[in-house]
């Protein structure tokens, strides 16, 4: 009885982790970056990093090109 192993070994190193470090909201807050307002809510308790994880399959591993679903990858930074 055939088996999805031949087809398992074949496609499984193209599957990829995929993991996205946002920076804080703080971090990115325009306002905070002024060093007068930072003098006055710069003490603000700081928000930690956001953290994504997903998956994603190489499609074009000589360019680099992973697909993976935009919500893994989304992120409200500012490129």
């Amino acid at each position: 009885m055939p088996t999805l192993a031949p087809l398992l070994e074949k496609v499984t190193p193209a599957v990829v982790n995929i993991a996205v470090l946002q920076k804080s909201p703080d971090e990115q807050n325009p306002l905070l970056r002024d060093p007068f307002f930072r003098r006055f809510f710069g003490g603000l308790e700081q928000a930690r990093p956001q953290i994504a994880a997903g998956s994603g399959v190489i499609v074009d591993a000589k360019n680099g090109y992973v697909i993976t679903n935009a919500h893994v990858v989304k992120m409200r930074a500012r490129w």
